[in-house]
């Protein structure tokens, strides 16, 4: 009897099923740079990851982590995946918008040399168009929020899953979910059948925000699971859970064979543009010198693009390229020819000087020609360069020194509102080490260029609307004298002079009728004329049905002597053409949709403290200028860590921001500003009218980041969504005021 029981017993055994495998899957989202803290307490354990990145926030201040905190990740085996540019709810955008959100967030992720191939849905919500754009955007599976663990609700994710666009999880992991809490959810699946549990993390920090885990918490969650190991539960990547170990190759970039037409007449009509090439899928698009086109896939080895004519005003060569979201292709180039001089007796004849020695210093050119009228303007291949007219024969603008800082050539062209584009003449930058180029003929004698400081540095105000009142307009600068005059697009405006440093002057309601950029100069009775600034006449534009108009800027201040940067002018309505002006002058940039434009500042904008006014003006019939957004360069000289001159060396000028910026759900602000041992650093907070909403002292210094730093908390609970102004001024016993001012987002 006995070994018949046994028998019976080793039967039973070996009839047993294996134990269901479960899941769970750490997710951190939104690239916060506290979660190296999760980074180091995995890498001491042997877990992996996966990190859902906004690539807009990556390496933007020290509150997200950086481009190579992820390059580390991925090399420590973490997976890092797609999470939108800049985090917003997908299923309240356009299509075009959630499109570029995804697609663009890929993109960049691509471009860094990552293959993200599983996507987490911004704040949660998503639709049915949402998951094809997520699909179309080169994405296998996209994670939801919620939907797990709940009453009534299944306890995990099968696998494979059902909807692999609509993953679910548990509810996210904030301050008042406990050990015991993420324990249960484990514990549950595990006795539902097993399957996947992926958790949402976003701080790890105590206290610091409502979506935090505290590192005691997070480090016992994660021993816990290791100990379970044996009984069938694992941690793995969503990578490893879904697509079964390593993720698959990423698709090949687009490429470009031909273009038709493979070139174009300068000041020619719009016309289509047919690209030729391979992997033109869905969501691929043209871009012209960086901005991108309307385009029409055809198939997958054609797509035609619309092109402007403001896209071929002046001659030269257009790069070509097309992206989606598996890169960006090679560049095709299209030649920009010159055209002949337009019929009707508008053109340029000559230029005077014609040349000038590369590294030379600023300079007026006159451009003298037939047919020019009000509102004309010189272009300097093919950037906006306003001046003085003079009658209809003559031009004189003002040429920078960084015009003309690296030998070569310069096409010069003039565009006569209504007509279009002149034909161009070459405009020669010589060489230091080469002999000069001949002499051009003897030209008539030009004004001389601004001298003895003699220049105008701001207009106040800088844009109205179209069909305004009259207001007073305020020019200032240096060398004004005795019978002074403004020229506003050349026409004098007699006004009262107050020393040598301004005019004011009365600016007529047919002056600011019509939208456009109007050119304010400062004539002196000996014949010398200043550099010109451009006053916007803002208007209906013609970006997307309404006015062009600014939001925000990333970075909002600088400080002084500081190194060149790239400037992020958000806002509404941008069309194909649209710049970027810095204190009225031009910064063509790159276009990314209807409401971002990225630009280049050179040192040169941020020498000197100032607050620079910022806008945004589209070209064209129907264009237009945007509001003016303030950019402050801080008092201080050189980097952060300079001193401000003053007694007290360790009273120093440094980084001022706000974080999270902007904040979501009801986040807590901190503004934090760099300035060393300040005795004082007090704080205020206004809405975009200029209402002071909060104001106080920020807390003492403290060491952050091998830096003392300063911090002021902002509930924000009682404020709605939108776009806040704060002040920041630091004192020091014996030493310079520090005044700085920024913005901050909030998302409600």
């Amino acid at each position: 009897m006995k070994p018949l029981f046994q028998a019976a017993v080793l039967t039973l055994t070996l009839c047993l099923p294996a134990a269901a495998q479960t899941i769970v899957s750490l997710n951190f989202d939104d690239n916060l740079g506290n979660q190296r803290i999760a980074q180091r307490v995995l890498n001491e354990r042997g877990l992996k990851a996966t990190f859902f990145v906004n690539t807009a926030y990556v390496g933007t201040s020290g509150y997200y982590l950086s481009r190579a905190d992820l390059s580390a990740l991925a090399s420590q085996g973490h997976e890092i995946g797609g999470h939108t540019l800049t985090h917003p709810n997908l299923t309240t955008l356009s299509s075009a918008e959630a499109r570029r959100q995804v697609c663009d967030d890929r993109r960049a992720l691509v471009s860094w040399g990552f293959n993200p191939v599983n996507f987490a849905y911004p704040v949660g919500p998503y639709n049915s168009a949402v998951q094809a754009i997520v699909r179309e955007c080169g994405y296998a599976s996209a994670r939801g929020v919620g939907g797990l663990g709940c009453a009534g609700c299944v306890k995990a994710e099968r696998l494979p899953p059902a909807d692999p666009y609509g993953i679910r999880t548990p509810t996210l992991v904030r301050t008042e979910t406990t050990l015991a809490d993420l324990q249960r959810f484990v514990t549950e699946a595990e006795g539902a059948g097993g399957g996947l549990v992926p958790f949402i993390i976003h701080h790890v920090c105590s206290g610091c925000n409502v979506d935090s885990i505290t590192e005691a918490n997070l480090t016992a969650f994660v021993d816990w699971l290791r100990a379970r190991e044996g009984m069938g539960t694992v941690v793995r990547t969503m990578a490893q859970a879904l697509q079964g170990g390593s993720a698959p190759p990423p698709p090949a970039p687009p490429s470009i064979s031909g273009l038709s037409p493979s070139s174009a007449m300068a000041g020619g009509p719009a016309f289509t543009l047919t690209v030729s090439g391979a992997g033109f899928t869905a969501g691929s698009t043209v871009f012209w010198n960086g901005s991108q086109m309307p385009s029409s896939i055809i198939s997958q080895s054609r797509i035609d693009a619309s092109i402007p004519a403001s896209a071929i005003s002046s001659p030269g060569t257009a790069s070509v390229t097309v992206a989606n979201a598996a890169g960006v292709s090679n560049a095709a180039a299209l030649a920009i020819g010159s055209a002949p001089p337009p019929s009707g007796g508008f053109a340029i004849t000559s230029l005077s000087p014609a040349s000038r020695p590369a590294g030379g210093s600023a300079f007026n050119l006159t451009v003298d020609g037939t047919g020019f009228a009000g509102g004309s303007l010189v272009r300097w291949n093919g950037l906006d360069r306003p001046g003085v007219l003079q009658g209809t024969t003559r031009l004189i603008v003002y040429i920078g020194p960084g015009d003309t800082a690296a030998p070569g050539s310069a096409s010069v062209t003039v565009f006569k509102p209504g007509t279009g584009t002149s034909n161009a003449l070459t405009f020669t930058v010589s060489g230091s080490g080469g002999p000069p180029p001949p002499p051009p003929p003897p030209p008539p004698p030009p004004p001389p260029p601004p001298a003895g400081g003699f220049a105008v540095s701001a207009i106040s105000p800088n844009t109205r609307p179209a069909g305004g009142s009259a207001f007073n307009l305020t020019v200032d600068g240096t060398g004004f004298a005795s019978g002074a005059v403004v020229r506003w697009n050349g026409s004098v405006r007699t006004g009262v002079l107050q020393g040598s440093t301004r005019l004011i002057v009365y600016i007529s309601p047919s002056d600011v009728g019509t939208p456009g950029g109007v050119s304010v100069a400062v004539s002196l009775p000996d014949g010398r004329i200043s550099n010109a600034l451009t006053f916007t006449v803002t208007g209906t534009s013609s970006g997307g049905g309404g006015p062009v108009s600014i939001s925000a800027l990333f970075p909002a201040s600088r400080p002084a002597g500081g190194s060149a940067f790239n400037l992020t002018v958000d806002g509404a309505n941008y069309a194909p053409g649209a710049v970027v002006r810095w204190n009225g002058r031009d910064r063509p940039g790159t276009l990314q949709g209807t409401s971002r434009l990225i630009v280049y500042i050179p040192a040169s904008d941020v020498a000197a403290p100032q607050t620079a006014q910022v806008t945004v003006f589209n070209p064209g019939a129907g264009g237009g200028g945007s509001n003016a957004l303030p950019f402050t360069v801080g008092s201080g000289a050189g980097p952060a860590s300079a001193a401000v001159p003053s007694a007290n060396p360790d009273f120093a000028f440094g980084e001022l921001y706000a974080f999270p910026n902007p904040s979501r759900r009801g986040q807590k602000v901190t503004i934090r500003l760099r300035a060393g041992l300040a005795d004082t650093v007090d704080v205020a907070v206004y809405d975009i009218s200029g209402r002071r909403l909060t104001s106080g002292r920020a807390g003492p210094p403290a060491i952050v980041g091998g830096e003392y730093a300063s911090d002021f908390s902002w509930d924000v609970s009682g404020v709605g969504s939108g776009i806040y102004v704060y002040s920041v001024t630091a004192k020091k016993a014996g030493g310079s005021d520090i005044v700085r001012t920024g913005r901050v987002g909030v998302l409600k």
